[in-house]
């Protein structure tokens, strides 16, 4: 389920049209979309950080959610193995890994996350540092993904994890006398794409959201950040 890309725009121009602003006047119907797709990524990250400690958050996002993905294998190094994280991915939630030594069972154990300040001492201590006997596996994120240290200590056969994928871009190039527009990530657009909130009070805030980032954009509103909370936090909160 979903809501058309061009109620997006509709409800946009409903909204932001009560203000008086010179700002409007320029907004092309690609400035539009972006604005949108802004306040689209900062209603999700809102709802992701709410969901670790509220279930019913998460059951609302729980669409966005992949499950046991396997990873594909990027690169192995002397002390490493690389693992390629998913382009759609937002975050992480879970992930383990099946690791083998010579002469014992496989076993699927969890993997640790460092940050990268703090992986180098964690191998070096006999208590923190990756075992097939304890059953973890050190790892820290880089810029080719997911870098597992087995330190030689064992064998990593394959890694699964768990992640919020990130909702999709709304698009309507279909509302162009074209039918078709470069956005501003200088991708060439000719298909809609609807937005993937579909229930009502999501795509209200989130349409709530990009009405703020416009009247901000456009110099009229300073206390962009209190608002922003209060919209945020607000469900019955409009415009």
């Amino acid at each position: 389920m979903s809501i058309p890309a061009k109620r997006s725009i509709i409800d946009f121009d409903r909204k932001y049209d009560r203000f008086e602003s010179e700002y409007k006047k320029t907004l092309r119907l690609e400035d539009k979309l972006s604005i949108i797709n802004e306040a689209q990524e900062i209603y999700f990250e809102n709802r992701v950080d709410v969901a670790e400690t509220n279930s019913a958050v998460r059951n609302d996002i729980r669409k966005f959610e992949r499950k046991k993905v396997l990873l594909e294998e990027f690169d192995k190094q002397e002390n490493c193995d690389i693992y390629k994280l998913p382009n759609e991915m937002f975050r992480l939630l879970r992930h383990t890994a099946k690791i083998k030594k010579e002469g014992c069972p496989v076993k699927e154990v969890p993997i640790i996350i460092y940050q990268m300040d703090d992986i180098d001492r964690a191998r070096k201590n006999s208590f923190w540092k990756s075992s097939y006997y304890w059953e973890h596996v050190l790892a820290d994120e880089g810029e080719n993904g997911l870098y597992l240290y087995h330190d030689c200590e064992f064998e990593i056969i394959s890694v699964n994890v768990d992640y919020y994928r990130k909702p999709k871009e709304i698009h309507a190039p279909s509302m162009t006398e074209r039918g078709n527009y470069v956005d501003w990530n200088g991708v060439k657009r000719e298909k809609d794409q609807d937005c993937e909130f579909y229930q009502t009070y999501q795509f209200r805030k989130i349409m709530n959201i990009s009405v703020l980032i416009a009247r901000a954009e456009g110099g009229d509103f300073p206390d962009y950040q209190t608002k922003l909370r209060e919209v945020l936090q607000d469900e019955n909160l409009n415009f």
